[in-house]
């Protein structure tokens, strides 16, 4: 037998119904601040709509005009508003309890729906309403330009802080990337974006919660290629089980400093939508989430694969804006040519180029030489400098290191210096080291 929720009591949306009734100068403040969905008393929320619809008309606001609007049988009730009304001072508290007090109501409802739920989808809509309550995504809020710009003004007396990829060319201030930014990180087959991928996530990690969703790979291989990068043995070793003792020991060392310092989760994301992607980051609160990759994201029945990505792309954009969750996403290339790869070759959809404030190209220098170097240029940066630079990719140990370009002087060209033991230590055993 179904157990009836009962709803929250009436007194703090009572309370905030008087505010609008005695003084009608805050009922355009009131209406930012709530809406008809937090009303969950069947007739509050009726006197609410009411002085909604005059308030929206440019008509006056008082107990007559809402009594033209509801009718005599609603006389007592607003005079009683009124009266228990006593002050408008406190109605932003009674707004926040009141708003908090419906979204416990409304989830309550859904929890009781999900444990009835009959099918996956019904299941997978249950969770969505649920996540849709507590997050904001999509509601808009109109700010007037005096207040932007003092918001604006009051952000340059704090420390600026933007994401560190563990890259000096991409930390030395030439992206400005931030939370709630979507990134993607382009490239073919076989040339690394995944092993790149994961360790910007590793650097990130250092500081926020991290979830990183494999939908091609394995969780144990990845995160074999987490333990041949960080503790720098061969990935073939591990492979084959074939480890000296002195690797054991780097393998335990850096087992126990990166489950210590990096706040890292991986997912096992193979067959999920983007519903599905958002309800566990949501539901994990990670600060920064990486998908691997963006077309194996299913859909939700577009027949046309365009469609497909270009609805999956724009909920992920919504869904880092909406929270401040960055997302990261890597995407595959058409196969049209071996090399030269630009944003127009972002496979499936140009909707991905639109949505991205970042977008980077990893490719190999010699196409026709899977070994050399790679670079990686920044195609599209919203906030920042566009480039690029070289990386030397270390398949033995799974692993990126940056390569400074030649500095050419009046007499000479110098090369860089040979990096001391301490440069080449990509992953410092303390989280203040980074």
């Amino acid at each position: 037998m179904n157990q009836q929720i009962k709803p929250p009591e009436v007194g703090a949306q009572e309370a905030v119904l008087g505010a609008m009734v005695i003084e009608p100068a805050l009922v355009p403040e009131i209406m930012r601040k709530v809406s008809a969905e937090d009303f969950t008393d069947p007739t509050c929320r009726n006197v609410y709509d009411a002085i909604r619809k005059l308030a929206i008309s440019s008509r006056p606001v008082d107990a007559v005009t809402i009594l033209g609007q509801l009718g005599p049988e609603y006389r007592s009730y607003i005079s009683g508003l009124m009266d228990v009304t006593p002050t408008t001072a406190g109605w932003e508290t009674y707004a926040d309890q009141m708003k908090t007090e419906s979204q416990i109501f409304r989830a309550r409802k859904i929890f009781g729906k999900g444990m009835y739920a009959a099918t996956k989808e019904e299941m997978q809509q249950a969770i969505s309403d649920l996540a849709g309550i507590f997050v904001n995504v999509g509601k808009a809020e109109a700010i007037p330009l005096h207040k932007a710009l003092l918001d604006a003004t009051k952000e340059l007396e704090k420390e600026p802080h933007y994401l560190k990829f563990g890259i000096d060319a991409l930390d030395d201030g030439r992206l400005f990337a931030e939370y709630g930014d979507m990134i993607i990180i382009g490239a073919r087959p076989s040339v690394g974006k995944t092993d790149l991928a994961l360790q910007f996530a590793r650097e990130m990690s250092m500081k926020d919660k991290v979830g990183f969703f494999s939908l091609e790979t394995a969780v144990p291989k990845l995160a074999t290629r987490w333990q041949s990068a960080s503790a720098t043995v061969y990935l073939d070793h591990l492979k084959t089980r074939k480890l000296t003792q002195g690797e054991y020991i780097a393998i335990a060392h850096a087992n126990n400093r990166d489950s210590k310092y990096c706040d890292m989760h991986f997912v096992s994301a193979a067959g999920m939508t983007t519903d599905d992607v958002i309800d566990v980051s949501i539901k994990n609160q990670f600060k920064i989430i990486f998908i691997d990759y963006l077309q194996l994201i299913q859909g939700k029945g577009e027949r046309d694969e365009t469609v497909r990505i270009s609805n999956i792309s724009m909920a992920l954009h919504r869904f880092a804006q909406g929270t401040g969750t960055t997302v990261i996403a890597l995407s595959q290339l058409s196969r049209a040519g071996k090399n030269g790869a630009g944003m127009e070759t972002l496979r499936g959809s140009g909707q991905i180029e639109q949505d991205a404030d970042i977008v980077f190209m990893l490719e190999l220098k010699d196409p026709d030489d899977p070994d050399s170097m790679r670079t990686l240029s920044i195609e599209k940066n919203k906030e920042g400098k566009r480039g690029h630079c070289m990386l030397r990719f270390d398949g033995g140990h799974q692993r990126f290191e940056y390569v400074p370009p030649y500095r050419k002087t009046e007499k000479s060209t110098e090369r860089p210096k040979k990096a001391t033991a301490e440069q080449m230590n990509m992953f410092p055993d303390r989280r203040d080291a980074i």
